[in-house]
């Protein structure tokens, strides 16, 4: 496993398992690593909301060499999950800095994690201002599958609905679609924000 970049910044965005997350939890999926199985498991226990189980599994994996990026890329998620913008902001920029990339995978995915914090927070301003600096930044980072665009307008939309929008944030997802129809979490948040936006831009039958 790449232990710069965590499977979550590889994938974009929420969780990316490597199998079933039953498969996973119940240790059949032999090609993984003892190290890497348990981080597929924090993952499952994150997708799951078990945070016991998860802060058991954080603890394990933050005594693994190389393992701190993807421990504080899963707690940021998890307090996301849980509604601590506060707590998920900070991680998310402590994560930026911490990147050894500059450009980087990890770096990119955790600016556009804190704007989507920010938006969430109402925050609409600083997080436009965040999104059109993390564009600058990241406009020479190494984008496999073309995933951190595809991300990139998610999260520009995301805002221009806050701003009561639907059919302009309909519009930012259109001009930039998936690059691929392969199955990944960026394209899911893509095609959940088309469905969504379609439908309250007043075109149900088409969403």
């Amino acid at each position: 496993m790449n232990t710069e970049v965590p499977y979550i910044a590889q994938a974009g965005w929420y969780v990316d398992l490597p199998g079933p997350a039953e498969t996973v939890l119940s240790r059949k999926f032999k090609k993984l690593s003892k190290v890497d199985r348990k981080a597929a498991d924090a993952q499952a226990w994150l997708y799951r909301m078990d945070r016991a189980r998860l802060r058991t599994a954080l603890t394990s994996l933050g005594k693994k060499r190389g393992m701190t990026s993807l421990v504080k890329a899963l707690s940021a998620d998890d307090a996301l999950r849980w509604g601590d913008l506060r707590g998920a902001l900070e991680l998310y920029q402590d994560l930026t800095k911490r990147s050894t990339v500059a450009g980087g995978a990890v770096a990119a995915w955790a600016r556009l994690r804190e704007v989507e914090v920010l938006e969430r927070a109402g925050r609409v301003t600083e997080a436009q201002a965040k999104l059109e600096a993390a564009r600058l930044i990241d406009a020479s980072a190494t984008d496999d599958g073309g995933e951190l665009a595809t991300l990139q307008a998610v999260v520009a939309a995301r805002l221009r609905f806050r701003q009561g929008d639907p059919a302009g944030a309909l519009g930012v997802l259109e001009q930039a679609p998936p690059d691929s129809d392969r199955p990944n979490p960026a394209r899911g948040a893509w095609l959940r924000g088309q469905a969504i936006y379609t439908s309250l831009s007043g075109r149900a039958d088409r969403a």
